[in-house]
């Protein structure tokens, strides 16, 4: 079964331009590391291969890595 032309039909209806369904994922790895999951977690859940691969899904911005950092420090 595949969602593909469902989703895009609604995405046409809706007028949303440059969304995918691979954009989800990103968002899903994003959200998981910044709400404290670690990268191996998120790795089993997603089944990604490598820490490579799942490097592409994962977008930590500064400021949380900042925030990590500070917590470290105390």
């Amino acid at each position: 079964v595949s969602i593909h032309k469902a989703f895009y039909k609604a995405l046409a209806l809706a007028a949303i331009d440059d969304l995918h369904i691979h954009d989800f994922r990103h968002l899903f790895c994003t959200t998981a590391a910044q709400s404290g999951a670690s990268i191996l977690q998120i790795k089993a859940i997603t089944g990604h291969q490598t820490l490579q691969q799942l490097s592409r899904y994962t977008h930590i911005e500064g400021a949380r890595l900042k925030h990590i950092v500070d917590d470290v420090d105390k």
